[in-house]
């Protein structure tokens, strides 16, 4: 019984080949995969020339592979999501394989998740990192945007150093928070002092919260201006004579962190940093990400600066900042949805105040 059964299905395999094969014949001699080719290179062309790139004839049909590779994956994931929330990025001419390289982290920088609260310069024995825990109502919708703390998105381009890009800016948007200053501070200072990562090959949170806490001395994050970003893959420390900045006062590193919990910290303490599953974002150019990304693989830093529990389509959400540029996403920004955990948006938070 078991061999007839094996031998029906392989008998079945080799039909369902045979028609498939069949059906590629009638399209070839019909004209209808040169026109579908034709169709494809088409719009590759058009999209070389909206993003400005141009390739010699060899790497031309590497990336229109690519590029035909995007637009299958793009229409599969807006299927997932019943809406359009994937296109044509600066991107799509990458194999997923290539921009998971060089944009995000290997799963080394990464690791597992250890809850810590650490208090690093205690100026007067009070921790800010509790008035999120309390029972008062907090709104529907909050944006940090609004309140004019949080700075411009940035672009790591190659270097990937989202760890400290998100690190800095939100210790920059706490700075402005709470009323010590309103300047941009030295991402690159970070990157390339931090002993305990690698800089632009890639870094971890937790050890960078550790180098910046340290208890001999910690560490103060001084301006843009007096230690400018390059992204330079060289981890050269050289800080400017007598250095005066921001340092981290105290942290709170969590674990699987309840969502409307993120929600309260987020709306009466702060942006929170915060590691998410990044590979689905290639194509990503605006709307609500809710069913196309899983947690589990984290690979990215990013910063929560707001959420949405109300909006027109009554589809709540995290507001992300993240660090590829003005011109990816939604002017920079990434909407993941709130609840179910999506990307792992709550496996690995980070709350923080400065001094």
């Amino acid at each position: 019984m078991k061999r007839a059964v094996l031998v029906f299905a392989f008998i079945t395999v080799i039909v369902i080949v045979a028609l498939r094969f069949q059906s590629w014949l009638v399209m070839i001699k019909s004209g209808f995969l040169n026109d579908y080719t034709n169709v494809i290179e088409s719009e590759f062309n058009w999209y070389l020339r909206n993003f400005n790139k141009s390739y010699s004839t060899s790497e031309y049909n590497i990336r229109l592979w690519n590029f035909k590779a995007s637009l299958e994956e793009i229409n599969r994931l807006n299927a997932l999501e019943g809406a359009t929330v994937f296109g044509f990025t600066k991107f799509s001419d990458m194999s997923k394989e290539e921009f998971v390289e060089r944009m995000l982290l290997k799963p080394s920088y990464v690791g597992p998740c250890y809850e810590k609260h650490q208090v690093c310069v205690d100026t007067d024995g009070y921790s800010n990192n509790r008035t999120w825990d309390s029972d008062d109502d907090v709104p529907s919708y909050f944006d940090w945007r609004e309140k004019g703390i949080v700075f411009p998105v940035l672009n790591q381009r190659l270097c990937m150093g989202c760890w400290a890009f998100s690190i800095v800016g939100v210790m920059e948007s706490m700075a402005a928070k709470q009323g010590i200053d309103h300047q941009r501070r030295s991402i690159q200072e970070l990157i390339d002092c931090s002993y305990y990562n690698d800089g632009c090959r890639g870094g971890n949170v937790y050890r960078a919260l550790d180098f910046l806490c340290r208890k001999s001395k910690p560490v103060e994050i001084v301006t843009e201006e007096e230690y400018p970003l390059t992204l330079s893959g060289e981890q050269h420390c050289v800080m400017p004579p007598n250095p005066v900045g921001r340092r981290i006062k105290e942290f709170t590193y969590q674990c699987h962190v309840d969502e409307e919990k993120m929600v309260r910290q987020v709306a009466t303490h702060g942006p929170l940093v915060a590691i998410v599953d990044a590979r689905n974002w290639m194509n990503y150019i605006g709307g609500i990400i809710r069913r196309s990304c899983s947690a589990g693989v984290s690979n990215h830093v990013i910063q929560i600066v707001g959420y949405s529990k109300n909006n027109t389509d009554d589809i709540p959400y995290f507001l992300i900042r993240n660090s590829f540029g003005e011109d990816f996403g939604d002017h920079g920004y990434v909407r993941i949805g709130l609840h179910g955990n999506v990307c792992g948006i709550r496996d690995q938070v980070t709350m923080l105040d400065v001094v």
